[in-house]
């Protein structure tokens, strides 16, 4: 599993209540939740540590990271 991979891992078992959503690794970056009526939804995290949706683009968590090569550091997202 990748870091990113557990990131996201953290995220979903902190945001989601245990058992009601199947996690499928798609790729590296991505992880595809899947729930009990079968609706999916794919998220991804990119290089300021931000969750978002893979397909939108919609970011559900910041990283805390600044967005500024300068100014990095990590707010508690989790």
């Amino acid at each position: 599993m990748t870091n990113e991979q557990e990131l996201l891992e953290k995220y979903i078992n902190k945001n989601f209540v245990p058992g009601s959503v199947r996690i499928d690794l798609v790729n590296d970056k991505i992880v595809k939740l899947t729930d009990k009526l079968g609706d999916e939804m794919k998220l991804t995290i990119n290089s300021h540590g931000d969750i978002l949706d893979a397909d939108t683009n919609q970011i559900y968590a910041s990283g805390g990271y600044r967005h500024r090569k300068s100014e990095y550091f990590l707010w508690e997202i989790f």
